[in-house]
């Protein structure tokens, strides 16, 4: 979820006014869409000759992230 700061910064930097329901729901349109190639993404990935990892960390809901990953 979407906190209420968040959706301020949005009003108070660029003028855009949007409720967190609307940001959550867009999420999970998005989730929706993009389940089928997130399944896929693995199976490409365990099958691939060869892989490339390029280590990027990143912050997002008080949580790290690591990682991205490429076919080669």
């Amino acid at each position: 979820m979407v906190s209420y700061d968040k959706t301020q910064i949005l009003n108070d930097m660029f003028d855009i006014h949007i409720s967190t329901g609307t940001i959550a729901n867009h999420a999970a349109e998005f989730a929706e869409k993009a389940e089928t190639i997130t399944q896929e993404i693995p199976l490409r990935l365990q099958d691939a000759a060869v892989l490339h990892f390029d280590e990027n960390s990143g912050r997002a809901d008080a949580k790290n992230h690591l990682g991205t990953y490429s076919l080669k």
